[in-house]
Order: structure tokens, then C-alpha cells, then sequence
């Protein structure tokens, strides 16, 4: 499984001096996993987002409008959690170790987004994506609430940073 060796490296490159600092170097410079383009959200979008609707489809409980999702390793952007939200999910609660996340790289995110609904990809790729929640994303994005936590709680989404061991 690769992400149990992207979390080993992670873990080690955490205890590191500006480890954070050193981790976005190496996914910038090394991986390239952090530059963003329309493309690559769309396609990352569709790649994870629609594996983990497909399982929830066929595991889940209760269908995704009734379900707080609960997604761990949120990165430098939430594509993932406002995936979810855009695929009707109830809420989302996302964690990380660290804060990576930040208002502009997410703001970023979002408006690739819109681009790519703008073009019709996100259709074509993402055909879960309801329309009455991207309008509401695209109208956030017009005009963002101040912070990280506000604006992603416009999308019910609550973003929770710390150790799980205390």
C-alpha cells in the first residue's frame, strides 16, 4: 500500500526541524502532488472522490445526505471533503496531524473548480457533483468568508488539526 510508505516518510520527515516546511518542499519540488491545475483537481476529484462515494454507495448505512463522513489526512487543500460535500454529504469532519490547509490554497482549490465546471469537465468526470451545491461553491468562491474555518463550514465541512493520541 503506498500510502503506508507516504505516511512512514511523513512521520519521519514530521520530527524533522520545519518538517512541514521540508514535507511541502518535497510534494512542491519532488512529487509535484501540490500544484494545483483545473486538471489535476478534476481528475484527482474523480480518481478518489468516486472510489470512496462507489464504497460508501455499497457500505454505507444510510444514504450520503443522512452521513457525517469522517476523512483523515486533509493535505495542503480539502479537495476530498468539498468532493464530499459536493456529492450531498450530510457533513464532513476532516483531520490532520498538522495544519496544512490554509485559506488561499484553498480558495485556489475552489477556484480551479469552478473552472472546470465552467468548462464542462467536472460534469464529465464528476457526474455525482450536484448542481444545487456547486452553485453554492461557486458563490462562495465569488466571495470567501475570511479564514479557513469559516469557509469551510459554508460547505459543512469542520476541519480538526492535532494528535489523535491526546
Amino acid at each position: 500500500m503506498r500510502w503506508l510508505a507516504k505516511a512512514a516518510l511523513q512521520n519521519t520527515i514530521s520530527v524533522l526541524p520545519r518538517g512541514v516546511e521540508v514535507n511541502g518542499l518535497l510534494q512542491r519540488y519532488g512529487t509535484g502532488s501540490v500544484v494545483m491545475t483545473p486538471q489535476r483537481v478534476v481528475a484527482k476529484l474523480a480518481r478518489v472522490g468516486g472510489r470512496h462515494l462507489d464504497h460508501q454507495r455499497r457500505f454505507g448505512a444510510r444514504p450520503l445526505p443522512e452521513t457525517e463522513v469522517v476523512e483523515v489526512g486533509t493535505g495542503f487543500a480539502p479537495l476530498l471533503p468539498v468532493g464530499l460535500y459536493l456529492a450531498g454529504a450530510k457533513a464532513v469532519h476532516t483531520f490532520d496531524i498538522v495544519r496544512l490547509a490554509n485559506t488561499a490554497r484553498t480558495c485556489d482549490m475552489l477556484g480551479h473548480l469552478i473552472a472546470t465546471a465552467d468548462s464542462g469537465a467536472l460534469e464529465r468526470e464528476c457526474p455525482w457533483v450536484l448542481p444545487e451545491r456547486l452553485d453554492h461553491v461557486r458563490a462562495i468562491t465569488a466571495d470567501p468568508p475570511p479564514g479557513l474555518e469559516p469557509l469551510l463550514a459554508e460547505m459543512h465541512i469542520s476541519y480538526h488539526v492535532g494528535d489523535a493520541s491526546g
